[in-house]
């Protein structure tokens, strides 16, 4: 303001159904256009311009690699129709998902409930050191994991990053919750004590926009209680 820097005339409308030459299409035009703005140059200074349009282009190339991972095997063939995933970035398809009938959802239940009494027959410390060796294994994939919630989920690799590791940090968390127990010293003589006991098949709803990290506060817990889901 200080320079008068001239402002743009004032639009109102949808901008995207304009001839506008100013409005960019794709996120990374959206960058050239941020680093290559005289006036925002001139506003904000050249260090600062270049150091934000560095980070968009390392967070954009890092989107660029994560949707050539490939398409996800081993889909099922049975099924008729399938959900387009896409980058929603790009809007490239980058995956298929199966729609699973109310038929094929009740088999998956039925197949969670079969695995109970084989998995609550584990004792309680092997079933600790298996969750904390699955944690282990997240923690090995972090940066697949990671790509692929950049490419499903649009979110930065750094924030993606993250999120595989707090599905790391919550498994390991509950990977205590096998051996713990809660008692409480009641008003009357003697101990107060809760077992918590499995009740049947969990199901985890997982939202859109926190898919990986929201599934890891569902199953984790599912599994250190000897809960099948699905």
């Amino acid at each position: 303001m200080d320079e008068g820097l001239a402002l743009e005339p004032e639009f109102h409308g949808n901008a995207y159904d304009s001839d506008l030459p100013r409005v960019p299409s794709t996120m990374r035009e959206a960058a050239q256009l941020f680093s290559a703005s005289p006036v925002l140059r001139r506003a904000f200074g050249d260090d600062v311009v270049d150091h934000y349009a560095n980070y968009a282009r390392v967070e954009l190339d890092a989107y660029d690699a994560a949707v050539t991972i490939g398409s996800v095997s081993g889909l099922r063939t049975t099924v008729s129709t399938a959900t387009a995933v896409l980058n929603p970035a790009t809007e490239t398809v980058i995956a298929e998902v199966p729609e699973l009938s109310a038929a094929e959802a009740d088999a998956a239940i039925e197949r969670a409930a079969a695995a109970f009494p084989t998995w609550s027959a584990v004792s309680p410390a092997d079933r600790a050191r298996l969750l904390r060796r699955f944690a282990d294994r997240i923690d090995a994939a972090r940066d697949e994991l990671a790509d692929l919630e950049v490419a499903g989920a649009g979110h930065t690799i750094s924030n993606a990053r993250w999120e595989a590791g707090n599905v790391r940090d919550v498994v390991e968390y509950y990977a205590g919750a096998p051996s713990g127990s809660s008692a409480v010293r009641s008003r009357w003589p003697g101990v107060d004590v809760t077992f918590r006991e499995p009740l049947g098949v969990v199901g985890v709803i997982v939202p859109w926009n926190f898919p990986m990290v929201i599934a890891g506060w569902g199953f984790a817990p599912a599994l250190a209680a000897v809960t099948p889901w699905s």
